[in-house]
Protein backbone atom coordinates (compact mmCIF):
# COMPACT_ATOMS: atom_id res chain seq x y z
CA UNK A 1 0.00 0.00 0.00
CA UNK A 2 1.70 3.19 -0.99
CA UNK A 3 1.98 5.78 1.81
CA UNK A 4 1.19 10.19 1.55
CA UNK A 5 3.03 12.43 3.34
CA UNK A 6 0.28 15.03 3.52
CA UNK A 7 2.57 17.82 4.95
CA UNK A 8 4.97 17.20 2.21
CA UNK A 9 1.74 17.82 -0.33
CA UNK A 10 0.35 20.63 1.63
CA UNK A 11 0.18 23.68 -0.06
CA UNK A 12 0.36 27.57 1.81
CA UNK A 13 -2.91 29.05 1.76
CA UNK A 14 -3.11 32.71 1.14
CA UNK A 15 -5.92 34.71 1.54
CA UNK A 16 -7.27 37.43 -1.48
CA UNK A 17 -6.54 40.83 -0.27
CA UNK A 18 -9.79 42.87 -0.15
CA UNK A 19 -11.11 43.82 -3.36
CA UNK A 20 -13.30 43.63 -6.35
CA UNK A 21 -11.84 40.62 -8.90
CA UNK A 22 -13.72 39.77 -11.94
CA UNK A 23 -15.10 36.23 -11.79
CA UNK A 24 -16.77 33.27 -13.96
CA UNK A 25 -19.59 31.20 -12.13
CA UNK A 26 -17.99 27.51 -12.48
CA UNK A 27 -20.69 25.63 -10.91
CA UNK A 28 -24.23 26.49 -8.85
CA UNK A 29 -25.05 23.42 -6.48
CA UNK A 30 -28.10 23.23 -4.10
CA UNK A 31 -27.27 22.23 -0.30
CA UNK A 32 -28.67 21.97 2.92
CA UNK A 33 -27.05 24.11 5.93
CA UNK A 34 -26.16 23.00 9.10
CA UNK A 35 -29.25 24.19 10.00
CA UNK A 36 -31.19 22.30 8.00
CA UNK A 37 -32.18 25.31 5.52
CA UNK A 38 -32.17 25.07 1.54
CA UNK A 39 -29.42 27.06 0.15
CA UNK A 40 -26.77 27.29 -2.98
CA UNK A 41 -23.53 26.62 -3.03
CA UNK A 42 -21.68 28.95 -5.76
CA UNK A 43 -18.10 28.66 -6.91
CA UNK A 44 -16.21 31.25 -8.81
CA UNK A 45 -13.22 31.01 -10.89
CA UNK A 46 -11.11 34.46 -10.85
CA UNK A 47 -10.29 35.79 -14.33
CA UNK A 48 -7.95 39.07 -15.31
CA UNK A 49 -6.56 38.86 -11.58
CA UNK A 50 -3.05 38.56 -12.03
CA UNK A 51 -1.36 36.16 -9.88
CA UNK A 52 -4.82 35.18 -8.66
CA UNK A 53 -6.07 34.19 -12.25
CA UNK A 54 -7.66 30.46 -11.92
CA UNK A 55 -8.06 30.69 -7.98
CA UNK A 56 -11.58 29.49 -7.05
CA UNK A 57 -13.60 31.40 -4.71
CA UNK A 58 -16.48 29.78 -2.75
CA UNK A 59 -20.02 31.50 -1.71
CA UNK A 60 -22.93 30.20 -0.11
CA UNK A 61 -26.43 31.61 -1.04
CA UNK A 62 -29.45 31.30 1.57
CA UNK A 63 -32.53 30.24 0.23
CA UNK A 64 -34.71 31.67 3.27
CA UNK A 65 -36.97 34.05 1.89
CA UNK A 66 -35.31 37.22 3.98
CA UNK A 67 -32.19 36.18 1.83
CA UNK A 68 -33.38 36.84 -1.48
CA UNK A 69 -32.35 40.13 -2.19
CA UNK A 70 -29.07 38.40 -2.60
CA UNK A 71 -29.28 35.88 -4.34
CA UNK A 72 -32.11 38.53 -7.02
CA UNK A 73 -27.73 40.35 -6.91
CA UNK A 74 -26.10 37.64 -8.21
CA UNK A 75 -28.74 36.74 -10.94
CA UNK A 76 -29.25 40.39 -11.74
CA UNK A 77 -25.05 41.22 -11.90
CA UNK A 78 -24.63 37.99 -14.19
CA UNK A 79 -27.45 39.17 -16.31
CA UNK A 80 -29.33 35.70 -16.01
CA UNK A 81 -32.77 35.47 -17.05
CA UNK A 82 -35.07 35.26 -13.99
CA UNK A 83 -38.38 36.78 -12.32
CA UNK A 84 -38.18 38.07 -8.68
CA UNK A 85 -41.29 38.96 -7.06
CA UNK A 86 -41.00 40.89 -4.09
CA UNK A 87 -42.57 39.20 -0.88
CA UNK A 88 -44.20 40.81 2.29
CA UNK A 89 -40.66 41.50 4.25
CA UNK A 90 -37.73 42.91 3.62
CA UNK A 91 -35.39 41.30 1.38
CA UNK A 92 -37.71 38.70 0.50
CA UNK A 93 -38.12 37.49 -3.04
CA UNK A 94 -40.01 34.62 -4.59
CA UNK A 95 -37.00 33.66 -7.21
CA UNK A 96 -37.48 31.86 -10.68
CA UNK A 97 -34.36 30.25 -12.37
CA UNK A 98 -32.36 28.06 -13.89
CA UNK A 99 -29.09 26.86 -12.08
CA UNK A 100 -27.45 25.54 -15.36
CA UNK A 101 -28.37 29.22 -16.87
CA UNK A 102 -25.48 30.69 -14.32
CA UNK A 103 -22.47 28.39 -15.02
CA UNK A 104 -20.10 30.46 -17.16
CA UNK A 105 -21.23 34.17 -16.42
CA UNK A 106 -18.77 36.57 -15.43
CA UNK A 107 -19.79 39.27 -12.87
CA UNK A 108 -17.04 41.27 -10.22
CA UNK A 109 -17.29 40.02 -6.66
CA UNK A 110 -16.32 42.13 -3.62
CA UNK A 111 -14.14 40.08 -1.62
CA UNK A 112 -13.78 40.62 2.18
CA UNK A 113 -12.41 39.10 4.89
CA UNK A 114 -13.92 37.62 8.23
CA UNK A 115 -12.43 36.15 11.10
CA UNK A 116 -14.81 32.95 12.53
CA UNK A 117 -14.17 29.77 15.24
CA UNK A 118 -13.19 27.29 14.03
CA UNK A 119 -13.64 23.21 15.45
CA UNK A 120 -10.72 22.97 16.50
CA UNK A 121 -9.38 23.61 20.46
CA UNK A 122 -6.52 25.31 21.15
CA UNK A 123 -4.25 24.45 24.71
CA UNK A 124 -7.21 26.02 26.96
CA UNK A 125 -9.73 24.10 24.93
CA UNK A 126 -11.37 27.05 23.16
CA UNK A 127 -12.34 27.26 19.80
CA UNK A 128 -9.44 28.26 17.63
CA UNK A 129 -10.04 31.42 15.15
CA UNK A 130 -8.86 31.66 11.91
CA UNK A 131 -9.39 34.05 8.82
CA UNK A 132 -11.13 33.29 5.42
CA UNK A 133 -12.24 35.13 2.38
CA UNK A 134 -15.91 36.82 1.87
CA UNK A 135 -17.92 37.50 -0.59
CA UNK A 136 -19.52 41.22 -0.17
CA UNK A 137 -21.30 42.24 -3.11
CA UNK A 138 -21.81 41.35 -6.80
CA UNK A 139 -21.85 43.38 -9.81
CA UNK A 140 -22.10 43.18 -13.71
CA UNK A 141 -18.99 42.98 -15.23
CA UNK A 142 -18.88 46.64 -17.34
Amino acid sequence: MPRVNFKATAAEFTLLPNSNYPVRIESVEFTKSQAGNDMLNMTYVLFSAGEFDGRKLFDRLSLLPQAGWKLKNVLEAAQVVHSAIPGAGKGEFDIDFDTDDCIGHEIVVNVGQETYQTKQLDANGQPKMAIRNVVNGYQSVA
